[in-house]
């Protein structure tokens, strides 16, 4: 109901300042879960770019995904990347 055209028009208001007790909340977790460390899109790109033994910036990797990480607010960096793939080696 504060932010009627949704999770971009919310981040502007948050990060100019303004506070919502529980919203900003849901609005953060909804982020880590799509595009954080562990976001569900982030690690899905990482994998399909190791399955095709290409590179983090090989924008021909699912440029849906990517776009959707655009929207909100996340590119994937080499030093992301390499994070997680060291992250990934540690599990084994």
């Amino acid at each position: 109901k504060h932010d009627p055209y949704g999770w971009v028009q919310w981040y502007s208001h948050f990060y100019n300042g303004r506070r919502i007790p529980g919203e900003d909340d849901r609005q953060i977790s909804r982020w880590k879960n799509f595009a954080g460390p562990k976001g569900r899109f982030r690690r899905r790109l990482i994998s399909m770019i190791l399955k095709e033994d290409s590179t983090w910036n090989d924008e021909k990797i699912s440029p849906v995904i990517r776009q959707g990480l655009q929207h909100w607010a996340y590119i994937l960096t080499e030093e992301d990347f390499n994070l997680d793939i060291k992250r990934r080696n540690n599990k084994k």
